[in-house]
Parts: structure tokens; C-alpha cells; sequence
């Protein structure tokens, strides 16, 4: 399997049939499935549609998406995701930087959000137009008064509308878009992840991951890395190849050449998966101690 829209597709596919598997766009918008909650999903070419009760997900790749798997360190665990990319300039949005009332969400999941009225917060996110969505008539009339002037978090008449009323959430990039039913505040910001060089991320994926409180789950872990060995940095996949061969054979820290952060941190990840999975050992904490970041 190659990095082609092909393979790709085969990948949302599977993560989208994933109940476990979180989407994100920006910092901002997640998509996440509650247990036992209903659901519908209509799978295409593109990627195809989640819906639920709580929100919807919307992916709409193109033949220049590119898949990146990515990793990185938080206190005590790490993240993982696949990143939808496309090349810098490829996947500006709007870049609205006041409140802006843009008509009816044409492109909404589900029919009743057509009736709605859509206004970009005019964030300024280069990649996400991150907008709200709402039919009730004095919100509405509240949100026009503002056009044209920056989103204020603090203004306590329009927060309060919001928290009496609730909104849709929508976030939309060049590869989808996310939205989230009757909130009653700004959207929570997340981690981050940094996109490769040329690149900015579009959307993302966040598949289930091991959990230290918790049997460790083999297949979670086994099912990413398959993913990381196919779409990864080809020189990051022979370094944790490497360093698993390293430890295999009972070799010391030195004899793994990684010097820069990102090879640095790629081993302090494996390092602390490795530790979860097998429990401490003499040479995973002689590992750890060198590779400490």
C-alpha cells in the first residue's frame, strides 16, 4: 500500500468504521461517538459521512490529500493520529478576522440544520472556518448587531444567548467539515499536532491508543503501527526499527544515532510504549534515562 487516494480511502474507510476513532479539525472541533449512541454512516469515494445525535463528521478528500501518521508525547502517555494534509496554500480557508453572517448551511448533515443561519466567528484560522450555526430568531438579531466586529468570548449577552439557546458548531476545511449539535459554549482547544514540512493539516483522526490504567490493548497498538510502517517518514520507521533490534540484542543507548527532536522524540515514544506494553525492564530505563525529554 502506497500514499494514493486509493489507499487512503481504504484507511478513512476503516477509521470511520472505528466507533472508538475521534475527528478533528483545527484545534477546536472534534467529532466523537458516544457509547451506545445511534448512528449513520454513509461511506464514498470522498470518504463519506458520520451522523449522530451530538454531531456529524463530513470527509471530502481530494486526489492531492496526503496521509500522515503522527505521534507525540504528552505527561505520562501520547498521542496518535492520521493527518489529512494538503500542500501550503492548498488548504487556506476564508482567514474571516470579524463575525460574519454567511445564510443557510446548504451543506448541513442533517435537514434541520439547512434551516439555519450560518455565521463565520471570523477566527482568523488560516485552515478552518470555525462558524456557528442557529434558527432561533433572537439570536440571530444579537449576531447580526455584531457583524463586522471581532468575536468576544466575553460579551455576556451573546454568551449567555448561546448557553440559554445552544448552537451548532461547525468547523469546515478544505477536506470536510465537523459539526457539533446544541452546544452551550466555545469548543475546548485540543493538542496539536505539526504537519510535515510543505504541508498543512486539514483534518485529522485520533484511533483508540493503550491506556496506562488499562490492559494493554495489542491490537489498538498493533493496528497504528501497521498504519505508521505504510504512510510514516520512511527514516523514522528504520530508526524504531532499529531501536527495537537495539534493545533486542541488549545494546546501549549510544549505538542509536538520534540527534534531532524529532528522532529523539520518535524513540522517547516507542520507548514509553514499549514500557506500558512489556513493564519497566533495566534496559528500558537505561533507554529512558538517555532519550529523556
Amino acid at each position: 500500500m502506497q500514499n494514493t487516494h486509493a489507499d487512503i480511502i481504504q484507511v478513512i474507510h476503516d477509521y470511520m468504521s472505528d466507533p472508538e476513532t475521534d475527528w478533528r479539525i483545527g484545534e477546536q472541533a472534534i467529532f466523537a461517538r458516544h457509547k451506545d449512541e445511534e448512528v449513520e454512516i454513509s461511506l464514498d469515494y470522498a470518504g463519506g459521512l458520520i451522523v449522530t445525535a451530538s454531531g456529524a463528521v463530513r470527509i471530502i478528500t481530494t486526489a492531492m490529500t496526503r496521509l500522515v501518521p503522527a505521534e507525540d508525547l504528552t505527561v505520562d502517555l501520547w498521542v496518535q493520529a492520521g493527518l489529512l494534509c494538503l500542500r501550503e496554500g492548498e488548504a487556506d480557508m476564508a482567514k474571516r478576522t470579524v463575525l460574519t453572517e454567511l445564510g443557510n448551511d446548504i451543506l448541513a448533515a442533517r435537514p434541520i440544520g439547512q434551516l439555519g443561519t450560518l455565521f463565520d466567528l471570523g477566527l482568523g484560522d488560516p485552515n478552518v472556518d470555525l462558524c456557528l450555526r442557529t434558527a432561533d430568531k433572537g439570536l440571530c438579531a444579537l449576531l447580526r448587531e455584531r457583524e463586522g466586529t471581532v468575536f468576544n468570548g466575553k460579551d455576556n449577552a451573546l454568551t449567555d444567548a448561546i448557553a440559554e439557546f445552544g448552537v451548532d458548531y461547525v468547523a469546515v476545511s478544505r477536506l470536510g467539515r465537523i459539526e457539533s449539535f446544541g452546544c452551550r459554549s466555545i469548543p475546548e482547544k485540543s493538542l496539536g499536532l505539526r504537519a510535515p514540512a510543505g504541508y498543512e493539516i486539514s483534518m485529522s483522526f485520533e484511533p483508540p491508543r493503550p491506556q496506562p490504567d488499562e490492559p494493554f490493548d495489542e491490537a489498538t497498538y498493533g493496528a497504528f503501527r501497521v498504519l505508521y510502517g505504510i504512510f510514516g517518514d520512511p527514516e523514522i520507521v528504520r530508526l524504531k526499527q532499529d531501536l527495537s533490534d537495539a534493545l533486542r540484542d541488549g545494546a546501549e543507548p549510544e549505538t542509536i544515532p538520534a540527534k534531532s527532536l524529532e528522532a529523539r522524540t520518535a524513540v522517547a515514544i516507542l520507548l514509553r510504549q514499549l514500557t506500558i506494553r512489556d513493564g519497566c525492564s533495566e534496559i528500558l530505563n537505561r533507554w529512558q534515562a538517555a532519550f529523556d525529554l
